[in-house]
């Protein structure tokens, strides 16, 4: 089952989920956030755009997010989450994992609106 809402309850919504499941670590990501974004930025080497989609490489070619134009989605490699879930320090991210990879993109293309962000396996 799809429900349809508007903009301004999706936006309301997300912010109830990072206030409801993880308000406790809000300070937290805030500490991290710029050392975080520096890292991550240093694993994007290239990017390449069309009208849909707006890909983001590391130097071996692999895709590390895309970005869907017309939903607004982002999708990050789901490698992510096996290799930082463990080389982090629990629960950093598993809680900022999806803020850190939105930030990250917001960095590179501040033009483009985030609206979600999920893991999965980019090939």
């Amino acid at each position: 089952m799809k429900f349809i809402i508007t903009e301004s309850q999706h936006k309301l919504i997300s912010e109830l989920e990072r206030t409801w499941r993880d308000s406790e670590y809000t300070d937290q990501y805030e500490r991290l956030k710029p050392k975080m974004i520096r890292y991550f930025e240093n694993l994007v080497d290239s990017h390449s755009e069309n009208d849909v989609r707006l890909n983001l490489f590391d130097s071996d070619q692999n895709a590390v997010m895309v970005y869907n134009k017309p939903s607004g989605d982002l999708y990050y490699n789901r490698n992510f989450d096996d290799i930082y879930g463990t080389v982090f320090p629990h629960p950093i991210w598993l809680v900022h994992g999806k803020f850190i990879m939105s930030d990250v993109f917001n960095e590179f293309f501040p033009d483009y609106e985030v609206k979600s962000v999920r893991s999965i396996t980019l090939s």
